[in-house]
């Protein structure tokens, strides 16, 4: 057993300001109420700034910071060394904790077992009226579906004791849009994450991830598994042919989804295309 954890929200921020309101007030209304909220703003000029200010004299658990950064996993390991926290999740702005309930949740999974260091749950996907459309549970957690790319750790929803992720280096910031994923993928082999089925964060699609290509994010992985000694059939020459190969097998499928749904301007294509 472990005492009830600090959970520290690390909120990190550009210039939306409606996103930043919306995720302090998901974090405000938790039931759970042993946590600091700490926002990690990147010099906003549309009033984001202003609002941290009013926000830091209104609520004793929030805090920020606003100064210029190298980009979103800089500002994300400044914000895990502001931390006091025993437990770290980043929920960056325009992104919820999916009810109030989410940090008594974690908290009580963390108090019961001291056997975890890190842990995620299922998370939402909303639209830009943060209407849930969908969510992805990445469960049961396959190591080596993982290395290949296959699955992925929703950040989000995703909780790291703070001492943990610090003294495993945190996010290696050269490996861009995927310095997430390669922190869990350097820490899985050792540290085996909990799991939970339960929605813990809603995530608003059209961030700089949602939007990386096929390629990019193969690359990425390609790049993790040859630094970590896992590349496929242990060469690095093999294991970049699979990340091209899987590549052009994507473009291939979305175009035949073009195809099939009528997105074209084939008129004999879109005649034939079956309801």
């Amino acid at each position: 057993m472990r005492e009830a954890p600090l959970i520290s929200v690390i909120t990190i921020a550009l210039n939306d300001l409606d996103g930043l309101i919306y995720t302090t007030d998901s974090v405000e209304r938790q039931t759970y109420k042993n946590y600091e909220h700490i926002v990690v703003d990147g010099n906003s000029s549309d009033g984001s700034v202003d609002f941290c200010a009013a926000a830091e004299k209104r609520l004793s658990k929030f805090s920020y910071i606003s100064e210029p950064d190298r980009g979103i996993y800089d500002a994300m390991n400044k914000g895990a060394r502001m931390a006091h926290g025993d437990l770290l999740v980043f929920l960056n702005s325009s992104d919820g904790l999916t009810d109030s309930s989410v940090l008594a949740f974690v908290a009580e999974k963390w108090s019961e077992s001291p056997d975890w260091q890190w842990g995620y749950g299922a998370m939402r996907h909303t639209d830009s009226n943060r209407l849930p459309f969908g969510g992805t549970v990445q469960a049961p957690f396959d190591r080596r579906q993982f290395e290949l790319g296959r699955m992925y750790i929703p950040h989000p929803a995703c909780y790291l004791g703070r001492d943990f992720f610090l003294n495993h280096g945190a996010f290696d910031e050269s490996f861009g849009t995927a310095a997430d994923q390669e922190f869990y993928f350097r820490v899985c082999g050792t540290h085996p994450p909990a799991v939970w089925i339960r929605f813990l964060a809603d995530f608003m699609i059209g961030g700089v991830s949602s939007s990386e290509s096929t390629w990019s994010r193969e690359s990425l992985w390609h790049q993790m598994r040859v630094k970590h000694g896992v590349a496929i059939a242990n060469n690095r020459h093999i294991d970049r042919v699979a990340a091209l190969t899987v590549t052009y097998a994507q473009r291939m499928i979305n175009g035949m989804r073009k195809l099939t749904k009528g997105d074209t301007n084939f008129a004999h294509v879109r005649n034939r295309t079956v309801p």
